[in-house]
């Protein structure tokens, strides 16, 4: 299954054109990933998306180069403990529903 681009809330137009237009074999190059995206969740669901669609990635000042090895591992890393992250986080929720820790009052 595909993953989709994400909308930012202001939405770019340049980068949801370039996202658009990018064909297997394309080269997305930033000077620094926060000028991708500022959110780390956001910016390896771009990512991942672009590279399901075989578009690299390569940011200059941190030397990330998804055409090497060692950029894909980094980025495999990444998205690994975000997905344990949020693993983590919706069964906490849902301990905290069953308990009834919801139900109490706050003060």
């Amino acid at each position: 299954m595909a993953s989709a681009i994400h909308v930012p809330a202001v939405i770019k137009p340049a980068y949801m054109e370039m996202c658009a237009y990018a064909q297997p074999g394309d080269e997305i190059i930033v000077w620094r990933l926060d000028r991708l995206s500022r959110s780390l969740i956001t910016l390896v669901s771009d990512l991942q998306a672009l590279g399901e669609r075989e578009v690299e990635f390569r940011s200059l000042c941190e030397g990330i180069d998804t055409t090497a090895t060692n950029g894909r591992a980094f980025f495999q890393t990444v998205s690994a403990f975000m997905t344990f992250g949020r693993d983590v986080q919706r069964e906490r929720a849902e301990e905290a529903m069953t308990s009834g820790h919801s139900r109490r009052p706050l003060c």
